[in-house]
């Protein structure tokens, strides 16, 4: 790489005083590209972002790279497996809205998901959808409400089966701390809520990129 400004050599020769002075404008160069590299790595990585809106924050706590176990409880409400997975949740959008990259199983059956939350500042609520490859009723809206005494983000989303039947969930995010979170899935049965699912995410650190070779390697 050649910097501009500067003629490409093999050492330093000539006047004195010129040396000192092209030695301090490549100090100058060299500073300013760290302090760039520095920034960028800063803004990758989710640290003081200047939300449009203050409520964007809350969301700010999915950011990064999760580590996932699947609990999954049949009717009786017995645990019938259990299952590791992976989640990177990046900001989008110029920081508007977070998305949620979700895989879980193993090679010979993977669960995957998108998610994309937001604040909507116009009807004063957290909104979102989710999308994976399981399901037979397309892309399900979820609408989200913050309790900020609990910690928790509660979703209500609703799906059809393949045979037509309307299903309503509820989804509770409980933020332990800044890097373990526990989300319980039920199904609305009438009165009835039946748990399904359990999920507990402990953070791994900044976004990683593709979940499955994070999984499998490679």
């Amino acid at each position: 790489m050649t910097l501009i400004g500067f003629k490409k050599c093999t050492r330093f020769g000539g006047d004195p005083m010129k040396r000192k002075y092209s030695l301090a404008l490549l100090f100058v160069a060299c500073f300013v590209l760290a302090s760039w590299s520095i920034a960028a790595e800063s803004e990758e990585g989710g640290k003081k972002k200047n939300f449009i809106w203050p409520e964007l924050k809350v969301l700010d706590r999915y950011y990064g790279a999760w580590r996932l176990v699947e609990r999954h409880y049949g009717p009786d409400g017995k645990l019938v497996a259990t299952i590791e997975g992976h989640e990177e949740a990046p900001w989008m959008l110029d920081d508007r809205a977070i998305q949620r990259r979700y895989i879980s199983g193993n090679r010979l059956g993977l669960y995957r998901a998108r998610g994309m939350f937001t604040w909507n500042r116009v009807e004063s609520r957290y909104e979102g959808v989710w999308f994976d490859n399981a399901s037979s009723g397309g892309m399900r809206p979820v609408v989200g409400e913050w309790d900020p005494k609990k910690t928790t983000m509660t979703y209500r989303m609703e799906t059809k089966t393949a045979s037509g039947e309307t299903q309503v969930f509820r989804v509770v995010d409980y933020f332990r701390d800044a890097g373990h979170r526990v989300t319980t899935t039920y199904r609305l049965d009438g009165d009835e809520k039946i748990k399904v699912l359990e999920v507990i995410a402990d953070r791994l650190g900044s976004c990683t990129g593709d979940g499955t070779k994070v999984m499998f390697g490679g």
